[in-house]
């Protein structure tokens, strides 16, 4: 192993590849650790990097953290400064995949010295996947690793399986070394809907950094700070959510520590959360966080959101579509606010019903009074929500339409779960997690379930699809 000796290409953030060296796999939102030593006093040294990149190819494992530059990849000016990282693969033992209840899954291993490394003892090395992709890191890690210990051979992979930077051309299907990724698409043999079954179609949006690039709390905050520019700042109220939510996650690990993990657990964990989530709200209520907003305030604001990219365009297309209803369920704090953000984006939000909190405004000034009215706290609350639209959809069309939920988070898993068609935006290591320890698996119908189905969603634009290939037909 060998800190700083792995060279970046110009202008990529791609290691520079050995003599018949592949890379097969990458990941970004990557936490480094590196501790050496024996543990004395004195004697013990650690390396980290907050984040970056984890690549494995048929040779190496090698990591640069996010600020590495082709200058600066192989610089050891600073000893304890790590620009990059290499070990090879027949130098790793006790390899093994860590998936806490709480907190980034982990690679570990025990690094043995390379013969001119630049650190001299056996180490352990952490890699936690803050943005999810650890699984299949780990898992072509292990059988490159048991390949060369079995043969002494490297193993000659011809191209790299998909990371986890961004959205990937295609989709992430089982790929070289039986590595196993998330389908995009429905699977051969998969049972479609008949299209009878289906009289009308229920789609439900979470927002923030489902439908938003972003969370846009700040956002809203920032409306009422440039009002009140003498008011508390809202890092204060961060840091006391914060706190609450530390000495929770504390407690509620001693309790489930040797609790089954299913999906009464999953409902009673996110529950858990209300008097959190409550007592956060009743902070900005009581001290004016939000107070002296008008509803035209927040609409306006609303408008300088950026939406994810086709996710506009994708709603509108929706929103036009024959038996199609449409409503956001959010925890967000303004219904204006968001109605905001969907009409600058092109989407007309007075087709869509939105289930949110919002603000206490005087009926005579049209002024907020700061309170927080608290409607969607908790999972549940959303949950509470969507049944509440569905049956009103029922009613109207004679019959159970189909269920189709986006969500990013953790709080959106219930929904998702409970839908007939579930997107997860984005890499959440939390829905990953527990999806994991559910028995839940990306793009395969739960046949004990009526064939309910959770995708990942890549990119908005591919939604349609997602939901035409499932149900079988192109328009409801």
């Amino acid at each position: 192993m060998a800190l700083n000796a792995a060279m970046l290409e110009v202008g990529t953030r791609h290691p520079v590849p050995l003599p018949s060296e592949n890379f097969l796999y990458h990941c970004s939102g990557v936490k480094f650790e590196l501790k050496s030593g024996d543990g004395y006093p004195g004697d013990r040294i650690s390396y980290t990097s907050p984040s970056g990149t984890a690549f494995v190819s048929n040779q190496r494992i090698v990591f640069l953290p996010a600020t590495t530059t082709h200058e600066t990849s192989m610089d050891n000016g600073d000893p304890q400064t790590v620009n990059s990282f290499t070990i090879p693969h027949g130098n790793l033992q006790d390899q093994k995949f860590v998936q806490p209840l709480f907190g980034a899954n982990r690679f570990e291993a025990l690094a043995t010295p390379v013969a001119g490394g630049s650190i001299a003892g056996r180490a352990t090395l952490v890699l936690s996947f803050k943005e999810g992709g650890g699984f299949d890191f780990a898992n072509i890690a292990r059988k490159m690793s048991e390949r060369i210990r079995e043969t002494g051979d490297v193993p000659p992979y011809e191209e790299e399986l998909p990371g986890y930077d961004g959205p990937p051309p295609e989709p992430a299907m089982q790929a070289a070394g039986g590595a196993p990724g998330y389908p995009d698409e429905a699977p051969p043999g998969y049972e479609h809907h008949e299209p009878s079954r289906w009289p009308a179609m229920v789609l439900v949006l979470d927002f923030d950094q489902t439908l938003t690039t972003t969370d846009t709390l700040s956002a809203i905050v920032a409306i009422a700070k440039r009002k009140h520019p003498d008011s508390r700042e809202f890092s204060w109220f961060t840091k006391q959510y914060l706190a609450d939510y530390a000495a929770h996650e504390s407690r509620w690990a001693q309790l489930t520590a040797s609790r089954a993990v299913n999906r009464n657990l999953l409902n009673q964990y996110l529950e858990s959360f209300r008097p959190i989530e409550a007592a956060s709200l009743d902070r900005m209520s009581q001290h004016g966080l939000l107070a002296g907003l008008t509803q035209a305030d927040l609409y306006t604001g609303g408008r300088l959101v950026q939406l994810r990219p086709n996710a506009a365009d994708v709603v509108g297309q929706f929103l036009h579509t024959r038996g199609c209803h449409v409503c956001v369920v959010s925890v967000n704090w303004s219904a204006d606010f968001i109605r905001g953000a969907l009409d600058a984006s092109g989407i007309d939000s007075k087709l869509i019903r939105v289930y949110c909190n919002d603000l206490d405004f005087d009926t005579s000034t049209g002024v907020s009074s700061g309170k927080v009215r608290p409607r969607l706290v908790v999972a549940g609350d959303k949950v509470a929500a969507i049944a509440k639209f569905k049956n009103e959809i029922m009613q109207q069309c004679g019959g159970d339409p189909l269920l189709v939920y986006a969500g990013d988070s953790l709080t959106d898993l219930p929904a998702l779960l409970l839908a007939d068609i579930g997107l997860l935006v984005g890499q959440s290591s939390r829905v990953t997690r527990w999806c994991h320890q559910l028995g839940v698996e990306f793009g395969k119908p739960r046949t004990s379930e009526g064939n309910r189905i959770l995708y990942r969603l890549h990119d908005w634009a591919s939604a349609p699809r997602l939901i035409d290939q499932t149900v079988g037909r192109a328009h409801l």
